[in-house]
């Protein structure tokens, strides 16, 4: 669990405007849970009109009077509603806050579960500002105590390692960079070799096999392309490569020899790759189309203008040459000076609305907006760049063979290439590897119906055991026609459940699946409907064989009496081999 303060752009920032991002009012398929703490009213806006009065009782605050607070849970962790509660609560009053107005919504949107809560920090006992010094000290503290308490994930405390990586430039740009390309293809082979090596020589051999080169920087070392056009820090890709550890064994530092030709450099970044040219040129495409339809809109507006004051001037000169006395006059100046404001400001404010037009039908993207544009639009290369190195976490979900991407009417793709489908009042995430939704999702037949969409009727349910419990219900109870990797289809269900009745009634016969390699003549035993199956009974001798058959035939069955003789015609091809003849 990590909880944090969100900070304003701006200084005095509206708590109606937070309030209306965290209730999402145009939407709201992201919106939870709503709570709402020492106020009067329990409907959000009349608890944000009380908010509001309080905060409008200080005129001398000068800061933020609203705190917004985020609290956000790991990947497939949804705390109760009780759990919640007392979490918000206790983290309102470690920052001084309990008993301050606020209101909570929490969010479903993300991988995360996170809550948004916005205080007011205006004491409604004393109409003072409430801030308190190093708040995020307090929070994380209390965060450790409630994931103790309420048996939560420990996520609180992140080695600087880890925090390292996160900030790195593979997880905010989507680009490889070269200490992330360098640790996946060249970490492996330098470590078995550094041990062993006997000079400096097998060292450069390693980096020259990849097209890179080691060098002394300063009193250090680093590594570096061939075109010099990239470097990172030695120590950084290995602690064995620092320059004081590997003289004290190889001796003073000796550069690679020139006289080998090196091979081109095996890293090539994402500035490289067609996406990348393809996002560049889409982006200088929209900032000239930006650049000119704003400076169109610029050249009318000055023109508007300019047309304005000529008919003010001319009009005050018309004005100034009749005969109205000072008092008349005067008055209609005011009304000529008014109207002139007033035509300017219709001016103003319609170029301020085209110029935002503008930006949002040229909007100017970073290389992730532009993939993730791209990955909406069906482009399967940019969703798979997307997906490339996302954290691998276990969760509960279903896979199957394939990647489908499904064309649904409602869906959104993040940051990391996860797809989330609308479906049935659920959101269902795809992430490449599985399908899955909330943990607190209620019915997992959304999630069974479009991972048949996805994967056939052959998939595979990860996850634990209660989980993998409530799929199979759902499968049984609905009648799925769905086979579930590790559990038997209902030709083979019903097969095993006919021959454990056996064992109490001897006068069944054995069952067997029908093969093609039966042949010959059977006597017709009835049908069966099993599941979302159907299958007919075929007797020869002492064996009953099961076999199912699709239900477009199911009337040719319902038409035949019991004990029929029916032969399988040898002349049949083998397309054609599961025709019967009378």
């Amino acid at each position: 669990m990590i909880a944090k303060k969100v900070l304003s752009k701006k200084a005095t920032r509206s708590v109606r405007g937070l309030v209306s991002y965290m209730l999402d009012e145009n939407k709201s398929e992201k919106v939870g849970e709503v709570f709402i703490t020492n106020c009067y009213s329990l409907e959000p806006l009349l608890a944000l009109k009380e908010i509001e009065i309080i905060q409008d009782r200080n005129d001398r605050a000068k800061s933020d009077k609203t705190f917004h607070m985020m609290i956000s849970f790991p990947v497939g962790e949804i705390p109760t509603t009780e759990q919640l509660k007392d979490i918000e609560q206790s983290l309102c009053e470690s920052v001084g806050l309990g008993h301050h107005q606020r209101i909570s919504v929490t969010h479903t949107n993300t991988d995360n579960y996170h809550l948004h809560v916005a205080i007011n920090k205006i004491d409604p006992d004393t109409y003072k500002i409430t801030s308190k010094y190093r708040e995020c000290h307090d929070m994380m503290k209390c965060c450790a105590m409630l994931e103790v308490k309420h048996n939560l994930t420990m996520t609180h405390k992140m080695n600087f390692h880890d925090r390292k990586l996160a900030n790195g430039l593979d997880h905010y740009s989507g680009e490889q960079s070269l200490l992330s390309w360098a640790s996946e293809y060249v970490k492996e082979e330098l470590e078995n070799v550094l041990p062993q090596a006997k000079s400096w020589s097998d060292i450069h051999r390693v980096f020259a096999h990849y097209g890179l080169k080691l060098e002394r920087a300063g009193s250090g070392l680093v590594i570096k392309t061939t075109d010099d056009k990239a470097a990172i820090k030695a120590s950084s890709l290995s602690r064995n490569l620092s320059l004081k550890k590997l003289a004290s064994t190889l001796g003073p530092f000796s550069s690679p020899s020139t006289t080998k030709s090196r091979q081109p450099s095996r890293y090539v970044n994402d500035k490289n790759d067609y996406l990348y040219t393809a996002f560049q040129k889409h982006k200088q495409e929209q900032a000239q189309n930006r650049k000119a339809r704003l400076a169109t809109l610029k050249q009318t507006a000055a023109r508007q203008r300019l047309t304005l004051r000529v008919e003010h001037a001319l009009a005050r000169e018309k004005l100034k040459a009749t005969a109205l006395s000072g008092y008349l006059k005067r008055d209609a100046y005011k009304r000529l000076s008014a109207n002139h404001k007033g035509a300017q400001k219709i001016v103003t404010t319609h170029y301020a609305n085209e110029r935002k037009k503008a930006f949002e039908q040229h909007p100017s993207m970073t290389f992730r907006d532009y993939l993730q544009w791209r990955a909406l639009d069906g482009h399967k290369a940019s969703l798979i760049k997307l997906r490339h190195k996302q954290p691998n976490i276990s969760t509960n979900g279903i896979t199957g063979e394939g990647d489908k991407f499904l064309s649904a009417p409602s869906k959104t793709i993040d940051k990391h290439g996860h797809v989330h489908y609308q479906y049935h009042g659920q959101t269902v995430r795809d992430d490449g590897r599985q399908l899955s939704t909330s943990a607190d999702t209620v019915s997992v037949k959304p999630l069974v119906e479009m991972a048949i969409l996805k994967y056939g009727r052959d998939i595979i349910v990860q996850g634990d055991d209660a989980f993998k419990r409530k799929v199979e219900a759902c499968i049984t109870d609905n009648g799925l026609n769905v086979r579930l990797a590790g559990m038997k289809s209902p030709l083979e269900d019903f097969i095993d459940k006919r021959n454990k009745d056996r064992e109490k009634i001897t006068s069944i016969p054995i069952h067997k699946p029908f093969t093609e390699k039966q042949t010959g003549t059977f006597s017709f035993e009835g049908y069966r409907n099993v599941r979302d199956e159907s299958v007919v009974l075929l007797k020869q001798r002492d064996t009953m064989y099961v076999k199912s058959f699709p239900r477009s035939e199911l009337d040719y069955y319902k038409s035949l009496h019991k004990g029929v003789s029916l032969s399988l015609n040898p002349q049949r091809s083998h397309e054609q081999d599961n025709e019967w003849e009378r």
